[in-house]
């Protein structure tokens, strides 16, 4: 629990002065909220702004709390002597300074960038990432090295079986050795390489942290919408295979939803710099769609165009040479019912006229509707070779 130090009690409650985390504070005239409550008010403020940088939606969750500690916190103001809050003319003027400043920043990056992208090296790039597939690799041979070594990998494997298997792994461990060793002498240093657009690995990391973060939140969102929706539906079925059903859902939802929420807020070195996902989730993790090797690895990379490739090329021969639709028939002329005898005989002796072989038809809403004669069929080899 929070707590404060009063530094400066008046002869009258709750008029006295506080210390809290070296700040001052004393109550509003008309101040109802006590010391306590104020730094509670303070404290849960805090967390709050704190906690929705990565998780937005806390603010909505917690709007009754937060409005409640902002009440409590209005009613209490800062006590140094000869302390002024900043005017609005003063916030604004430091947001220009702010705002120069960061401008200035900007382009003093963007010459530097400008600068990297003409000694851009395609070559090198496409090492590094190479570089980064096999190490990715490698790592992942030593972690089952190391699980057949000491037996968390397939306990119940045969010692004969697992010698030949630690054998099979050290041998790939020499190669991915001998090849990192290679790429590395003409890489150099991994995080200096640039892309074509002069943009550093450290650079691209802060976009892609930005990116999964967004992600991130469009996902829990909708997947908390899907959750509240699927449980009402659950509630309104009745049919056993059709709750079932709802209720698969809901559980592959909630799964989803638990899988996002567990990310903890990520730091832009976490991040892959080649695609929105953490480094780590290369080699493991739960989110199905975000997990795996990076699309960008080369070998990867082949394997993926391949299997675009074969699904293009299977989908090209199950629809086989498109042909255009054929076109609706349609009715010469539509007479609708209500007409008199004279205004139906002046105009099927018109049609007549234009189109003597065209026969009358029952349309919808007691409507005739004149059809041209129906084209007789093809004959048959059959019928030519009698006839």
């Amino acid at each position: 629990m929070p707590t404060s130090k009063i530094v400066a009690p008046t002869s009258g409650h709750p008029e006295q002065v506080i210390e809290h985390e070296g700040m001052l504070w004393k109550p509003r005239p008309g101040a109802t909220t006590t010391a306590q409550e104020f730094v509670n008010a303070r404290t849960t403020m805090i967390a709050i702004h704190k906690d929705s940088a990565w998780n937005p939606w806390v603010r909505e969750d917690r709007a009754d709390e937060l409005e409640r500690a902002e009440r409590h916190f209005s009613e209490w103001t800062r006590a140094e002597p000869g302390f002024k809050p900043m005017t609005m003319a003063q916030w604004r003027a430091r947001e220009r300074r702010d705002a120069a400043k960061a401008k200035k920043q900007y382009e003093k990056e963007d010459l530097a960038r400008e600068e990297r992208r003409r000694q851009y090296d395609a070559g090198r790039e496409a090492d590094r990432l190479a570089l980064l597939e096999l190490e990715n690799g490698q790592r992942r041979c030593q972690r089952e090295s190391d699980g057949l070594v000491d037996r968390t990998s397939f306990p119940a494997m045969d010692d004969g079986r697992r010698t030949t298997a630690i054998a099979e792994c050290r041998g790939k461990l020499e190669q991915y050795s001998t090849r990192v060793a290679q790429l590395r002498q003409r890489v150099g240093d991994p995080e200096t390489v640039v892309d074509e657009h002069g943009w550093l690995p450290r650079e691209r990391r802060e976009h892609t942290r930005l990116m999964l973060s967004i992600r991130r939140e469009r996902e829990v969102r909708e997947l908390r919408s899907q959750v509240s929706d699927l449980s009402a539906t659950l509630e309104a079925t009745k049919g056993r295979q059709e709750r079932a059903d709802v209720r698969g859902k809901l559980a592959a939802a909630n799964r989803r939803l638990d899988a996002w929420l567990a990310v903890p807020p990520v730091k832009p070195e976490e991040m892959c710099s080649e695609c929105y996902a953490l480094e780590g989730w290369h080699e493991t993790g739960t989110l199905g769609d975000l997990t795996g090797p990076c699309p960008a690895w080369p070998q990867w990379a082949a394997r993926l165009q391949k299997a675009r490739d074969m699904l293009l090329s299977f989908s090209s021969q199950d629809k086989g040479p498109a042909t255009p639709p054929k076109p609706q028939p349609k009715p010469i002329a539509v007479l609708p019912s209500g007409l008199s005898i004279g205004e139906v005989i002046a105009r099927l002796t018109e049609l007549q006229a234009e189109h003597p072989d065209a026969e009358v038809r029952r349309g919808r809403a007691n409507r005739w509707e004149i059809w041209p004669q129906p084209e007789a069929p093809a004959a048959t080899g059959s019928e030519e070779k009698s006839t």
